[in-house]
């Protein structure tokens, strides 16, 4: 609590929530902790009470380590979330690093700019931090990194991951059918096997990469759109109202550009 509320001071400023930085070891340190928290301990069956301290003090310090060598050099970076409260809410990262294909597949090896580490608070899911998160990520992608394209991994039973970065755009690369991820089951952590999906988005920015992205269920309503302009019918407004409803930025952003083009069309 006492490291939480030193990360909180050095990183929320006034009295809205702010999506920063983390600065320094301690702060990483905390940020850390939070992460077992969230992604792991939070889990139905992970663990009691009285297991808790003793795997949060475990399992953060090797999070902390991992944190220290990804996202304390040049080349990579921490971005936390704190409510008003001085509460961290969520944190994800970002660095350069070589990412080996499994065998058999092609789009390895690089050094890619790799999206990892994405925890929200359960208390705050579903409410857009993710994305707000994602958005901070990518930004420091392609502006500071200097890279077109965000690579992830994510476990592909882990279903509301998986559809939150299709929603944002990214494409399925390739799988990994014999990774090992960390699990906490009745205070035990253990090493399970799951089925890793590597994941790309095009987060240059400008149509080229709008385009990229597109998913097909984006691809049919944008030509659902389409078909109304060559029809003439003036279904602008409706096209803006259903994407707005889906909760998807990218479609809604092509709703309301070929929405313009519909109403410049029946000038």
């Amino acid at each position: 609590p006492r490291a939480r509320r030193s990360l909180a001071r050095s990183l929320l400023g006034g009295d809205s929530c702010a999506v920063r930085r983390a600065g320094g070891r301690a702060d990483r340190r905390a940020a850390a902790d939070f992460f077992v928290e969230a992604f792991f301990l939070r889990r139905r069956g992970a663990c009691g009470d009285a297991e808790r301290p003793r795997l949060v003090s475990r399992l953060g310090g090797e999070q902390a380590r991992d944190f220290e060598k990804r996202y304390g050099g040049g080349d990579g970076e921490l971005f936390v979330a704190v409510d008003a409260d001085g509460e961290l809410m969520g944190c994800v990262g970002i660095n350069l690093a070589r990412l080996a294909a499994p065998e058999g597949a092609s789009g390895g090896e690089g050094p890619f700019a790799i999206v990892a580490n994405l925890a929200v608070d359960p208390s705050r899911r579903r409410k857009g931090l993710a994305k707000r998160l994602m958005a901070e990520a990518e930004q420091f992608v392609r502006e500071e990194l200097g890279e077109d394209d965000a690579v992830l991994l994510v476990d592909a039973s882990n279903t509301p991951a998986r559809r939150l970065y299709e929603r944002l755009g990214y494409k399925r690369r390739w799988a990994d059918a014999n990774a090992k991820t960390l699990s906490v089951r009745d205070g035990t952590v253990t090493s399970d096997s799951v089925k890793n999906l590597c994941m790309r988005k095009n987060v240059g920015g400008g149509p080229a990469a709008l385009l990229e992205n597109l998913q097909w269920q984006q691809v049919a309503a944008l030509a659902a759109v389409i078909a109304a302009v060559i029809e003439r019918e003036t279904l602008a407004s409706k096209a803006v109202e259903f994407a707005s409803a889906t909760g998807d930025e990218t479609l809604l952003s092509l709703a309301r550009l070929v929405g313009c083009v519909v109403c410049m069309s029946l000038v």
